[in-house]
């Protein structure tokens, strides 16, 4: 199964984030916080489409936190996404993103595969 992390912070928290999942094979991706609208969606849409023809199993990108962008996201692709943000005021914030995220990892790590 694929999983895609959409963060919603500063670089240096993206980078925590990808270090956190040491050891496992990820695909990075970083739009900025000057990309925006439908412009970044078509960026993300393209990035999350090229990742599903991919063996890998997990992408991380850091997105504007334009939480519009991430529902029309989650509502085109098939793929399984889960949004953080260290941002109290975004709706997928969460007070210890890397801690969850580790969590979210082990749980499709470790997920009976479909026969």
């Amino acid at each position: 199964m694929k999983l895609i992390l959409l963060i919603d912070g500063s670089p240096n928290y993206y980078r925590k984030i990808i270090k956190a999942v040491n050891g496992r094979t990820v695909k990075t991706y970083d739009t900025g916080k000057k990309c925006k609208g439908k412009a970044e969606f078509n960026k993300l849409s393209k990035e999350v489409e090229q990742f599903a023809k991919t063996d890998e199993e997990l992408l991380i990108i850091r997105y504007s936190g334009n939480e519009e962008v991430v529902q029309e996201l989650g509502d085109e692709s098939p793929e399984m996404i889960i949004t953080l943000s260290n941002n109290r005021n975004s709706l997928y914030y969460t007070e210890n993103p890397i801690g969850m995220f580790l969590n979210l990892i082990n749980i499709f790590e470790n997920a009976p595969q479909p026969i």
